[in-house]
């Protein structure tokens, strides 16, 4: 199921899928040949919607993932031993992230 929010408006698509890949290059191919719809980074079909090989059913609407704007993991081995850069990436992200939302 897909989530979408605009302003206060949500709405939920079921779409069920034939093909199911974790692959970004595979699934934008996937697309452009026409075999289905797919959620797909912007910065990864930017140029085919400016050509207009592909277009956004949705572009008014954002992805929600439930009752939250968005969500973002950050996967690593262990807290224990955290590398500094690795912290500071973190907090950096973290702080893009909450900026982004505050703006939109």
């Amino acid at each position: 199921m897909w989530l979408f929010r605009r302003d206060l408006e949500n709405i939920e698509l079921t779409v069920p899928a034939k093909i199911r890949t974790s692959n970004t290059l595979a699934l934008r191919q996937l697309v452009r040949d026409g075999v289905g719809i797919s959620l797909l980074p912007e910065w990864s079909v930017d140029e085919d919607i400016k050509s207009g090989r592909l277009v956004q059913p949705l572009s008014g609407w954002k992805i929600s993932v439930g009752a939250q704007e968005s969500a973002v993991w950050v996967a690593y081995p262990s807290r224990a031993y955290l590398p500094l850069k690795t912290r500071k990436f973190i907090d950096f992200f973290k702080k893009q992230i909450l900026s982004e939302g505050s703006n939109s």
